[in-house]
């Protein structure tokens, strides 16, 4: 399988492997040299290495995983550790910057609290933005979460100007099934209200 850009539709990335039949996964190769960021020095030792999973478009009606590594190095001119920095990272990869941008920007849009009426219709207007975005996108997994938030829109409008939720409702519903699951069901209701009293008092 020829390790072309275009066949992945991301500038920049290059395939080094694939394995896999369903999902393919395609091992990404990074084109440029790590630096220390202390001394700027390449002379590095590899300590360790993160493997990072993306999925990718699909293929036809196979999924596509992307693979790639983040390491961990040691300078050998000046003796010191350091990660692969995420922003030197993503300065390579000018895909996954773009995408990474999009969804730190979104996630400031989900997690607005106690906003006024005024803030609300700002907000408004970049959740609209935001799903617009994403139903133009080439990828599956973008098209769903469009969907997801349209469908979802208007509890997340109240999100932003009410912060009460039924969290705590659901919590000891939650305890309730966890207490029958473990003996199995109760013969007698009784017994059930007054295990209930204990674990949820």
């Amino acid at each position: 399988m020829p390790s072309f850009d275009v066949k992945l539709n991301l500038p920049g990335f290059s395939i080094e492997k694939s394995s896999g039949f369903n999902p393919i996964i395609y091992d990404l190769k990074n084109p440029h040299a790590a630096r220390c960021p202390h001394c700027g020095s390449g002379s590095l030792r590899t300590k360790d290495r993160i493997l990072r999973l993306v999925w990718h478009e699909s293929t036809g009606l196979r999924r596509v995983l992307l693979r790639f590594c983040v390491c961990k190095y040691l300078c050998r001119a000046c003796g010191r550790y350091f990660r692969q920095r995420l922003a030197d990272y993503l300065a390579q990869w000018p895909a996954i910057e773009r995408i990474y941008s999009f969804k730190e920007e979104l996630m400031k849009v989900l997690s607005a609290k106690n906003q006024s009426k005024k803030q609300c219709r700002s907000w408004a207007r970049c959740l609209l933005d935001a799903i617009a975005q994403l139903q133009q996108s080439g990828f599956e997994e973008c098209r769903k979460l469009a969907k997801t938030m349209e469908s979802w829109q208007e509890e997340i409008a109240r999100m932003w100007r009410f912060s009460r939720s039924n969290g705590i409702t659901e919590g000891y519903h939650r305890k309730m099934k966890l207490i029958q699951h473990r003996v199995f069901g109760f013969r007698n209701f009784e017994n059930y209200r007054i295990r209930l009293r204990v674990f949820c008092a």
